[in-house]
C-alpha cells in the first residue's frame, strides 16, 4: 500500500482507519495495542498514542 512520504503523521493516520474501519465491521481492531508496545518495550512511558484509550 502505498501511502505518500513515509512520516509518523501518514503512519498514525493509517491505523488510525485500521482500527476504526475494523471496529466498525466488528473486530478488534488495535485492541491490546498499548500493551503489546509496553510488553515489547518492557516497560511503560509517559508518551500517549494518538489515537482513543481503549479504557
Amino acid at each position: 500500500m502505498f501511502v505518500g512520504k513515509a512520516s509518523f503523521h501518514m503512519l498514525t493516520a493509517f491505523l488510525t482507519g485500521y482500527d476504526q474501519h475494523a471496529l466498525r465491521h466488528g473486530g478488534p481492531g488495535l485492541t491490546g495495542w498499548h500493551d503489546w508496545l509496553v510488553a515489547r518495550r518492557g516497560r511503560d512511558c509517559n508518551h500517549a498514542w494518538p489515537a482513543r484509550s481503549s479504557t
